[in-house]
């Protein structure tokens, strides 16, 4: 697996979020590799990423449009989620992190 990873890397076909995926989706397809203290599943291969995010760390993601956002938050409400809708707004303005504004309460607001 490492070998196919570093061709991959070299070749320029895939990234080091890339190789993260890959093992997060064996473990998943495998649960024995899951278990309490399995966390060096394939212990080369995690030190092969790790060089490489700090050669080329990986970019960064374009945030969604305000507007897109508003559309979420409308489209919540019909289906009975207006509170969901509004922690997604909030959430957005606010700059937080969704369990943060999950917990707001309305005395809070």
């Amino acid at each position: 697996m490492l070998e196919h990873m570093d061709y991959l890397y070299l070749e320029q076909k895939c990234s080091g979020s890339d190789g993260t995926f890959l093992i997060a989706a064996v473990g998943h397809a495998d649960p024995k590799y899951l278990g309490a203290g399995r966390r060096h599943l394939f212990p080369r291969v995690r030190r092969a990423i790790q060089g490489w995010l700090m050669i080329a760390p990986s970019g960064t993601r374009m945030p969604l449009a305000y507007s897109s956002i508003c559309a979420m938050a409308i489209e919540l409400h019909p289906r009975r989620h207006t509170r969901l809708g509004m922690i997604v707004i909030l959430t957005t303005d606010c700059c937080l992190r969704p369990g943060e504004a999950a917990h707001f309460t309305r005395e809070m607001l």
